[in-house]
């Protein structure tokens, strides 16, 4: 990967999700981060995409039980360690969450859709700075509120690198991966 040291960079992720079971992927930023230096990754603000399996607008036939009315829910998280399923934004490494709802008519045609965000870096005073050689993409729908097809996460996070003393790297990678 190349090595970026100054100004704002962009990094993309995408994640298949049956909605059924936690699916989660990584992306390796080990070429922005070196503790040696004290240099770490502020994500300054993070943006969510849900779309369906082919990448299109999500559609009432989307959904479980099309025909009926019917609703789902899904839930997407960006994380600075390995996580096993959704968690609360006061986890240890939470960056971002975001949770997308949707409901269907009797006739298979949404009637009400919304997505909202829990966290994002841009609610803290100077983003989130990440001192993990990785980032953890992570969704999971409710085991209720089923989707009839896999949804596609993508996630965009605006970036730039930062510098902090040793000890301050140091001490931040492990707040960010024990817990």
């Amino acid at each position: 990967m190349a090595r970026k040291t100054s100004g704002i960079f962009f990094l993309r992720k995408t994640l298949t999700s049956d909605g059924a079971n936690f699916a989660q992927d990584s992306l390796d930023i080990s070429s922005f981060v070196n503790l040696t230096d004290g240099e770490c990754v502020r994500i300054k603000n993070i943006w969510f995409e849900w779309t369906s399996d082919d990448f299109f607008t999500i559609s009432g036939t989307d959904i479980a039980a099309s025909g009926a009315a019917a609703g789902a829910s899904i839930s997407g998280q960006v994380t600075t360690d390995s996580k096993s399923t959704i968690h609360s934004f006061a986890a240890t490494g939470m960056v971002a969450k975001n949770n997308l709802y949707a409901h269907i008519d009797a006739t298979a045609n949404i009637d009400f859709i919304s997505q909202d965000t829990g966290l994002n870096p841009y609610d803290f005073q100077d983003g989130y700075i990440v001192a993990t050689d990785s980032i953890y993409f992570g969704a999971k729908g409710s085991a209720v509120d089923t989707w009839a097809n896999d949804l596609m996460m993508t996630v965009l996070l605006e970036c730039e690198t930062v510098k902090l003393s040793k000890d301050d790297a140091t001490a931040l990678l492990v707040g960010q991966t024990l817990g």
